[in-house]
């Protein structure tokens, strides 16, 4: 599974460093991540949860960063992860 985290700078100025902390649901474990706007670094990771920092974000930018998961094979069709 593959999904993205908007990261958002509504603001006229940039930030000072940004930190993103993503939980994964517990059906979930981190398989990897990759941002193509570059910038980001991992803090840290587990299965269970990744960190990543930058040093900024500048004024009115976003950016996306992508999240590889592994689904646990007992999860149902259909069934909502929240």
């Amino acid at each position: 599974m593959v999904f993205s985290v908007n990261v958002c700078n509504d603001g006229s100025t940039g930030s000072s460093v940004a930190t993103l902390t993503d939980d994964l649901h517990p059906a979930l474990s981190l398989v990897g991540w990759w941002n193509d706007g570059g910038g980001w670094h991992e803090a840290s990771s587990s299965p269970q949860q990744l960190v990543l920092t930058r040093p900024s974000i500048q004024g009115h930018w976003c950016d996306a960063v992508m999240i590889r998961a592994f689904v646990d094979p007992g999860v149902q069709l259909g069934e909502v992860l929240s």
